[in-house]
């Protein structure tokens, strides 16, 4: 639905939302907690309300639970959570009405990570206050700092925060990173933190960059996108998806956004008793994908789902299954499964197989993976 109108830019915190209108007025709405709507109370909001002095703003960022923004005299102004020294004013208090950032003067660009917070003056100096637990100020000791620190002297042309870690552009086209890198999005092609800027691998000619809370993504002057860090929802748009890359890889939108199946769990051979039941199941990645399932390779009339389930085995059920994944780019088919049925005689169609039933390994492994990405990614604190 639509919130508001003549609408020039916006940011987005954990559970609060920012814009600016063409008049240059700032509203903001959401959690309110730790007073990151900067209206002068901790009351939530359902609706948009001006903040605080929020008037000739020119840019704005939002942390997890705070916010910063620009107005048109160059000051940086910071409020809501301030646990970390986020909003660079010296001290640890929440606010819930704008303060000054110390020496936020002559602003041009800002950006806020979870808690921590970057801004970038007109003479191209970075400078970056607030957690620091994985290195993500750039400034050397992973100490949190409540009062703006400098981060490099040459010229800065871009910046982004991701949860906690951050990048930068200089004037020279390349692409910096700094802090929690588990994941790989730094993108400098390994998993370990960095508590001062690396070059991010083919990270030149930059124009532009974004970082979330587990990936990164930058673009080149040639037009190209390129993505590092976690891929569990496909986020890297690499058409794989789950697995993760510390370097960057190319976003084809020419060849992935349709790109051909690609099958990263297969059918299982299994035995079974007849009178049970069993369940085939693959796992492909790929956009308006379509299954079929063929048993000695004659298509089953409509299994045409990512499972095939037969409810009562039976002897004639016996043989070798596949599945034919397809959508308009392409076709993949899966190994061979072999069903071998235990009790009465009667021809098996197939040879013998050992494993379990491919559902409960299915499931296993997506369990197995579901428990690796909580324990991986219960280091961002709550």
């Amino acid at each position: 639905m639509q919130v508001a109108s003549n609408v020039i830019t916006v940011a987005v915190g954990r559970g609060h939302s920012l814009f600016v209108t063409n008049d240059g007025r700032l509203w903001a709405m959401g959690n309110n907690f730790s007073g990151q709507l900067g209206d002068g109370t901790n009351t939530d909001r359902n609706t948009p309300v001006l903040v605080n002095g929020g008037t000739n703003v020119v840019a704005v960022a939002a942390g997890s639970d705070h916010s910063l923004f620009v107005t048109a005299d160059g000051k940086l102004w910071a409020m809501g959570d301030n646990s970390e020294g986020q909003l660079g004013d010296g001290t640890n208090t929440d606010r819930n009405t704008p303060v000054l950032v110390n020496g936020g003067t002559n602003v041009i660009a800002v950006a806020a990570g979870y808690y921590h917070s970057l801004f970038v003056t007109t003479d191209g100096k970075l400078l970056a206050m607030g957690d620091n637990e994985f290195g993500q100020l750039g400034v050397g000791a992973d100490i949190s700092r409540n009062t703006p620190m400098m981060v490099v002297g040459n010229t800065v042309t871009a910046v982004a925060a991701g949860g906690m870690s951050s990048l930068f552009v200089t004037d020279d086209g390349r692409l910096w990173a700094m802090g929690a890198n588990n994941d790989g999005q730094l993108g400098d092609g390994t998993n370990t933190d960095r508590n001062t800027p690396v070059l991010v691998n083919g990270g030149t000619n930059v124009i532009a960059v974004a970082a979330s809370a587990y990936h990164s993504l930058f673009v080149t002057a040639d037009g190209r996108l390129w993505a590092m860090g976690d891929n569990w929802y496909g986020q890297l748009g690499d058409g794989v998806g789950i697995y993760g890359t510390n370097t960057p890889v190319l976003v084809d939108i020419n060849t992935i956004a349709s790109g051909v199946p690609v099958i990263i769990a297969q059918p299982a051979t299994q035995t079974v008793t007849a009178g049970d039941s069993v369940t085939f199941s693959v796992l492909a990645t790929g956009s308006s994908l379509s299954y079929q399932w063929l048993k000695n390779s004659t298509n089953i009339s409509g299994a045409t789902n990512a499972d095939y389930t037969i409810a009562n085995v039976q002897q004639s059920n016996a043989g070798s299954y596949s599945v034919r994944v397809s959508n308009p780019s392409g076709i993949a088919t899966s190994d061979i499964a072999t069903l071998t049925v235990d009790g009465g005689g009667g021809n098996s169609g197939g040879g013998g197989g050992g494993g379990g039933a491919p559902s409960l390994w299915y499931a296993g492994a997506i369990a197995c993976l579901a428990v690796l990405r909580m324990l991986k990614h219960n280091r961002h604190r709550a």
